[in-house]
């Protein structure tokens, strides 16, 4: 979530939105008007920026931040969170990509949870009385 105020698609980034919109947002986000990044003086969308790349990428600092140009900056934000979100968007495409995925994964489940369930089930009636 980029925004508390904004509402729409362009305060956040999904976790299926293309490399492009994610760069489109990335690049509308809100900073500044200094020529760089100042540590000691971060407005809040550059807090937020460093924020949102620190949690995609934990090897990510502020100081490999500093000095740097808003444009260079949010490119490389983006770029950080392209790589976060593609085994997302891989993985999604995969299951998507086999209809009876889900079908059998439901089943899987259901074979799974129908005999405890059922036990369950059982030791309620016996705690009620139902069975004789």
């Amino acid at each position: 979530k980029m925004s508390k105020s904004t509402v729409g698609s362009g305060h956040a980034i999904a976790l299926l939105d293309d490399p492009g919109i994610i760069q489109k947002k990335i690049a509308r986000a809100t900073t500044d008007s200094k020529p760089a990044i100042d540590l000691n003086d971060l407005s809040p969308g550059i807090a937020n920026l460093l924020t949102i790349a620190q949690a995609c990428d934990s090897s990510f600092t502020p100081q490999a931040a500093a000095g740097m140009r808003y444009g260079d900056f949010k490119k490389r934000v983006a770029e950080i969170i392209i790589a976060r979100l593609e085994p997302i968007r891989q993985r999604y495409r995969e299951i998507t990509a086999d209809p009876l995925y889900i079908d059998r994964v439901l089943e899987q489940g259901r074979e799974h949870v129908l005999p405890l369930a059922e036990a369950t089930i059982c030791k309620t009636k016996r705690a009620m009385g139902l069975y004789v």
